[in-house]
């Protein structure tokens, strides 16, 4: 079943260049492939996808965030790693 990502990067060369994007997909691996096809990405973060959050201190690593799991009838400031799990990463 398709769920809702949001990936967080910033170009490694351009940290002026947000590479951030909501993307649907089946999964985490998907949802970089898809965000990897669109003309921006440019062959930034090409792989490989690696589960869970990116160790401590990594660095310029693509964060893909699971977040389908938002309850929409909340108001309020969504909190990251709280309420947003990082599900994958790719090193930079």
């Amino acid at each position: 079943m398709a769920k809702l990502y949001f990936i967080a990067a910033t170009d490694p060369d351009d940290v002026t260049r947000n590479l951030d994007m909501f993307v649907v997909a089946n999964d985490p691996a998907q949802a970089h492939q898809l965000w990897q096809a669109d003309d921006f990405a440019e062959g930034c973060f090409a792989g490989p996808v690696v589960p869970d959050a990116p160790p401590l201190g990594q660095g310029d690593a693509m964060q893909i965030f699971d977040v389908s799991n938002v309850d929409p009838t909340k108001v309020g400031i969504v909190g990251w790693h709280t309420e947003l799990k990082c599900v994958a990463h790719v090193p930079a």
